[in-house]
C-alpha cells in the first residue's frame, strides 16, 4: 500500500475518530495508517474476503454491491466522503458480504482493523463513536426497506437525487452534481427498473426540475424535487 507522505496530516483528517483518540493513540495512528488512490471500477474489497482494514473516503465515490445474481449487483450504499466503511463484518466475526467498488479518482485510508479494536477496547468515546455509526447505518438500511419502498417511482427517483446532492455535493454552478451516476445504478439505488428511471429522468427534465448534458444531472429546482420526493 502506498503510504501518505504526510501521515499525521492525513490522521487529522479522520476528523471524527481523531477527536475521540488521546494523544498517544493519535500517534499510533499516525504511524499505521496508509492511502491509496483509486479510478474507476476498481475493487477494494469483495464478497467473501475477511476484513482486515477500516478504511475512510477521502474523496472521490465508493459503492457497496451485493451480488444478486449472475448478472446483477443490488447497491446497498453509496460512501460519501468522510465516512469510514469496511469494518461492520469485522465487528461481528463475518467475511465481507459485498463488494467496494470506486469511482474515478477515489482515494481512500486503510487503518488496521486491529488498531481498531484495540481503541474501541480502551476509549469508551471510540466505542461510542462506532456505536452511533452503526446506529446510523441501521437507520439508512430500515429507510431504505420501508419507508422508500412505499413511495412510487418519481418519489424514490427526486429522493435519490436530492440524496445524491446532499452527500456529494454540486459544482461551481450549485446545480450540477459533482458526481456521475450511470443510469442503471441510479436505477438500482432507487429501487426501479433502468427503463422506468431513464423515463422518469426525462419526465423531470420535461417539467424543468431537473436537466441532463452529457449524462450528469443538474437539479435546477430543488424545492420542485422535493414536492415530488414528499408527495409521491
Amino acid at each position: 500500500m502506498k503510504t501518505s507522505p504526510d501521515p499525521t496530516l492525513t490522521a487529522r483528517r479522520l476528523t471524527p475518530l481523531y477527536k475521540m483518540l488521546n494523544d498517544p493513540q493519535r500517534q499510533q495512528l499516525a504511524e499505521s495508517l496508509s492511502v491509496r488512490s483509486f479510478q474507476r471500477d476498481e475493487l477494494i474489497h469483495i464478497c467473501g474476503q475477511t476484513p482486515t482494514h477500516l478504511m475512510y473516503l477521502l474523496s472521490g465515490k465508493v459503492t457497496l454491491e451485493l451480488a444478486a445474481s449472475q448478472d446483477k449487483n443490488l447497491i446497498i450504499r453509496l460512501v460519501e466522503p468522510g465516512s469510514m466503511f469496511g469494518y461492520r463484518e469485522a465487528l461481528c466475526g463475518h467475511n465481507y458480504l459485498t463488494n467496494a467498488r470506486t469511482d474515478n479518482n477515489t482515494r481512500v485510508v486503510f487503518v488496521p482493523l486491529p488498531l481498531i479494536l484495540q481503541f474501541i477496547d480502551n476509549n469508551a468515546l471510540v466505542a461510542r463513536l462506532f456505536l452511533k455509526d452503526l446506529a446510523s447505518l441501521l437507520n439508512h438500511a430500515v429507510y431504505r426497506t420501508s419507508y422508500l419502498q412505499q413511495k412510487h417511482l418519481r418519489g424514490r427517483l427526486a429522493e435519490c437525487l436530492l440524496r445524491l446532492k446532499e452527500k456529494y455535493g454540486t459544482k461551481s454552478d450549485g446545480q450540477t452534481l459533482t458526481t456521475y451516476i450511470s443510469r442503471k445504478d441510479l436505477a438500482n439505488v432507487a429501487s426501479m427498473t433502468t427503463s422506468n428511471c431513464i423515463r422518469t429522468l426525462t419526465e423531470f427534465t420535461k417539467e424543468g426540475v431537473i436537466s441532463t448534458i452529457n449524462r450528469h444531472i443538474s437539479i435546477l429546482d430543488e424545492d420542485g424535487l422535493r414536492q415530488i420526493a414528499m408527495r409521491s
